[in-house]
């Protein structure tokens, strides 16, 4: 199995490419898993895709739609990822997966599959994403 990771600019490409091309994103999914390959999802994108409700509700629910259809469910990475390789490295150990495990992997799927519905972001909150982006600003910053 290879593992392709997907930044935030390629779903959107995809996007387009279903969508210009008429293929449907059930397609797309079964050449994936074909062609015997992985997509990790990151909580991070979860985050881009929301933000971009206010352009376009219909469009973030689509880009939310591919990524649950087209990725992983038991390769979702851990927000702070980043931040424990440096801390491993630094203390000369290695983690035992970059994946998020049990309780924390089930509500986040849930949630993710909240995020497919097209009512999900109607009433939602301005300041939702405050506490999430202080935590995505630490867990890039170098070790302390």
């Amino acid at each position: 199995m290879k593992k392709i990771y997907l930044d935030t600019n390629i779903y959107n490409k995809l996007l387009d490419f279903v969508n210009e091309r008429k293929i449907g994103i059930e397609k797309l999914s079964q050449k994936i898993i074909s062609n015997s390959y992985i997509i990790p999802f990151n909580p991070i994108i979860f985050e881009e895709f929301a933000h971009t409700v206010k352009q376009s509700p219909e469009r973030t629910v689509d880009l939310f739609k591919l990524s649950y259809k087209i990725c992983s469910k038991d390769h979702i990475i851990k927000i702070d990822l980043i931040r424990d390789d440096l801390r491993c490295f630094l203390e000369n150990n290695r983690e035992d997966s970059p994946f998020v495990k049990g309780e924390e992997r089930q509500e986040f799927i849930r949630i993710w599959g909240e995020a497919t519905e097209p009512d999900t972001f109607k009433d939602m909150p301005q300041n939702l994403f405050d506490e999430f982006r202080k935590e995505k600003k630490d867990s890039l910053a170098f070790y302390k």
